[in-house]
């Protein structure tokens, strides 16, 4: 995915109009406007594991729809109600979470553009760890969370010194990897991982 598609992605997400308080159904209608261009559909939900005002995105790529192939969906707390109040943080991390998840699902669609049809990526497996660790190895997801670790390090000063010491730093995508991987040795994963972040970040 180039820097171009990139841009456009934070400069459509720049012109979200969120401010005081809104309706959770708000946000999301404001995120449908802007991201509409992108082929992607935004749902709304809720989390138990969600206090105040926290919040989450997820999203999945389906390459069996032609039209916006792309999901996001957006998870608030229903601990004041169906209401969100923004400050001037919020309104930063929203933004960068929705462009880092629609990112790392652009990324596999054009992944998909060169797979064979019918292949999964990564053989499955019924033992759950053994299935993520399965998941997170697979060359398609090392390259899509590796530019959310790049994303997630371009926010830090010192990002390269970060990088060379990642292990030593709370880096929220690396972290998904260390806690999938646990006490195993995951020398092998972890090289191609950190191989493909420093290809994403010297683009």
């Amino acid at each position: 995915m180039g820097m171009y598609l990139e841009r456009k992605i934070v400069t459509s997400l720049e012109k979200t109009a969120f401010s005081g308080e809104m309706d959770h159904g708000q946000i999301v209608e404001e995120c449908r406007r802007v991201l509409k261009r992108f082929g992607v559909r935004v749902e709304l939900s809720y989390s138990d594991k969600l206090n105040e005002y926290e919040f989450e995105v997820s999203g999945h790529y389906d390459n069996s729809r032609t039209r916006q192939p792309i999901n996001l969906v957006v998870y608030f707390s229903l601990e004041h109600g169906a209401r969100f109040r923004w400050t001037g943080t919020r309104v930063n991390e929203f933004r960068f979470k929705v462009s880092q998840v629609l990112q790392h699902e652009l990324i596999h669609k054009c992944q998909a553009q060169y797979r064979l049809e019918g292949e999964l990526g990564y053989p499955a497996c019924f033992d759950k760890n053994k299935q993520e660790q399965l998941y997170l190895a697979n060359k398609d997801e090392i390259s899509a969370y590796a530019h959310d670790i790049m994303m997630e390090l371009k926010q830090q000063k010192g990002r390269w010194t970060i990088l060379r010491q990642i292990g030593r730093y709370n880096v929220p995508s690396y972290n998904i990897y260390k806690q999938a991987f646990g006490s195993k040795d995951w020398h092998k994963v972890k090289h191609r991982l950190l191989k493909q972040v420093f290809k994403w970040m010297e683009n």
